[in-house]
């Protein structure tokens, strides 16, 4: 990314502005942000956003030493941030309706976590040392959706971030030695596409998985939970699997062996981190995709059935029933009603 020289200078704009993430297709998906559109137009120049998988988002920082930044900020909509800094020196202050919340003075290697919907505050970057870090911005269903029951681990200072009527939350403490060495290798990853892609899609799981369990859980005994702290990044790389092969799903043997680990545990494991089990996942994931299709007006039933692995096409109207309470033909015609009167309009 270009990196002017000269240090930068900013004040408050009140047009808030958009960018972009690099999605996993390669393309981008430009994305609001409550943050002032002079602020987003300097610090895209030193921000590189991946998506890593839907709604989460890996966020690269590197901003040279001599960039002088002095800016205001308002935070409306605030996703839950985790992330941390190899080196940094700036100062914060946080406002919520006028009133001072916090002052927040770092410098050095980090870890934090945030949370800053309906904040405003100011933020100093002296022209005297770089800023070198990465977060991940996620909605904290998303993380309910990775880590499932885990979540009943979190230390007791933690489990506000994860509610959805929390504003205002930051916490800042010394980052753990595997976090740092993970976060070192992608800020200065140096392959070339496509493999500096697959290798920070992967090294952001890893982030993920250091940041709950050297972090935020609390010790977990082993008649708590089944699973080691290195299988979460497993158990995600399953269900992801399952998910990539949804026509023909995977057996149990099958994923076992892909993972390394054994049935009785991969049952169990799975059930822990994601509320459900194997099979309710494969059964869950085949009807959210058919009613994908069916809602597009362009498939039959025959054709969303056999599409998702159904052979029979009476047991796929079954449980399509089952779980969304219509069938799949009752949908289709209702899809196609307002199709119909939407073309009428037109």
């Amino acid at each position: 990314m270009s990196k002017p020289k000269a240090p930068i200078r900013m004040s408050m704009d009140k047009d808030f502005a958009t960018y972009k993430i690099k999605n996993s297709d390669g393309s981008y998906t430009e994305t609001t942000i409550g943050c002032p559109k002079q602020e987003m137009d300097v610090m895209s120049r030193y921000t590189e956003s991946i998506e890593i998988q839907t709604g989460l988002v890996l966020n690269i920082i590197d901003i040279p030493a001599d960039v002088e930044l002095s800016t205001e900020f308002e935070y409306l909509e605030s996703p839950l941030y985790i992330g941390c800094s190899l080196q940094c020196d700036y100062e914060m202050d946080f406002f919520k309706d006028g009133e001072l919340l916090r002052k927040e003075y770092t410098k050095g290697a980090k870890f934090f976590i945030s949370k800053t919907s309906n904040i405003s505050g100011h933020v100093i970057k002296k022209s005297t040392t770089n800023v070198q870090g990465l977060s991940l911005s996620f909605d904290n269903r998303l993380a309910k959706l990775l880590f499932g029951s885990s979540l009943l681990y979190l230390k007791d200072k933690y489990r506000p971030y994860f509610e959805q009527n929390s504003d205002f939350l930051l916490d800042i403490t010394e980052v753990s030695p595997l976090l740092k060495a993970v976060a070192k290798s992608i800020i200065f990853c140096q392959y070339s596409e496509p493999r500096r892609s697959l290798f920070i899609k992967a090294k952001a799981y890893e982030i993920l998985n250091y940041a709950f369990s050297e972090h935020l859980m609390a010790n977990i005994s082993s008649n708590k939970s089944v699973l080691q702290p290195n299988e979460i990044k497993k158990m995600m790389d399953i269900r992801q699997y399952i998910s990539s092969h949804i026509e023909t799903p995977p057996s149990l043997h099958e994923l076992s062996r892909f993972s390394g680990i054994n049935d009785f545990k991969l049952k169990a494991g799975f059930k822990e981190m994601f509320g459900t089990t194997i099979y309710g996942y494969i059964q869950s994931e085949k009807m959210s995709k058919a009613k994908q299709m069916l809602e597009t007006g362009n498939y039959s039933v025959s054709e969303v059935a056999w599409d998702i692995g159904y052979t029979n096409v009476s047991h796929f109207i079954t449980a399509f029933k089952k779980n969304y309470k219509v069938t799949p033909g009752q949908l289709l015609s209702h899809i196609k009603s307002n199709i119909t009167q939407f073309k009428t309009i037109q």
